[in-house]
């Protein structure tokens, strides 16, 4: 599979109902990369097993946008 590294991000904290920052979370590394188009199909199902998730599913299906920095997610939006 062809794989590009884009870079890892420190998580922010979590939020609870009120939007207060949760203490003791955040701080997680989460790596972003690339997937070669053609190779997508060979990677979709593989990565399951490891937690891996789409940068769409992250950001815009569960709404963890709080846990990036606002110009990260405003430079690499989702594209689904």
């Amino acid at each position: 599979m062809r794989v590009e590294y884009k870079t890892t991000l420190i998580t922010k904290p979590d939020l609870d109902a009120n939007g207060n920052e949760e203490p003791e979370t955040g701080g997680r590394h989460d790596v972003l990369f690339y997937i070669h188009e053609d190779d997508i199909m060979k990677f979709s199902v593989p990565r399951l097993s490891l937690g891996i998730r789409w940068w769409e599913d992250v950001i815009k299906y569960n709404d963890n946008a709080h846990l990036y920095p606002l110009e990260f997610i405003e430079a690499n939006p989702p594209k689904w």
